[in-house]
């Protein structure tokens, strides 16, 4: 899937970056609009886009993140209104769906020895190596932003 005016390799606000640029206008409804757009197709890019842009509604762009199920972008939002607990819960759910997903590709690949018949009938391989350090690095990143999350809003 490609955007117009946006590729693969285009920082997450390339399109309203051009825009500010050429001095046009970005509208509320542009920004938003863009968002829901990074959601469907980039989601990894949303949380960048907000970080970066500021011409939006904070409550808009906290549903439209949470109907695309962009985790890292719903938090930053939750997080800005000061819903720091809920921000937390979502990391808490998500680190523990990707540990139950790293449990059972670990189960997967530990019974790859069982009897070929039981694989053939598997419709997926086994998890390779690689597969298996994805799912444990985005573990890690999970619980890397949990704690940075603490960090940032501890009563000192």
């Amino acid at each position: 899937v490609r955007m117009s005016g946006l590729s693969e390799s285009d920082g997450s606000s390339g399109l309203v970056s051009a825009l500010g640029e050429a001095h046009l206008a970005v509208s509320v409804e542009m920004s938003e609009l863009y968002l829901q757009r990074l959601c469907e197709s980039y989601p990894h890019r949303a949380r960048a886009f907000l970080e970066t842009e500021e011409n939006y509604r904070v409550e808009r762009c906290l549903e439209i993140c949470q109907a695309h199920q962009v985790t890292d972008a719903t938090t930053f939002l939750l997080e800005r209104i000061g819903n720091v607990s809920a921000a937390l819960d979502m990391y808490v759910h998500d680190f523990e769906a990707k540990l139950k997903n790293l449990k059972a590709s670990l189960d997967q690949r530990s019974n790859r020895k069982a009897s070929k018949a039981k694989l053939a009938s598997s419709p997926l391989p086994p998890p390779g190596l690689h597969q298996l350090q994805a799912q444990a690095q985005t573990l890690w990143e999970t619980l890397n932003e949990s704690i940075n999350l603490c960090h940032r809003n501890a009563s000192h």
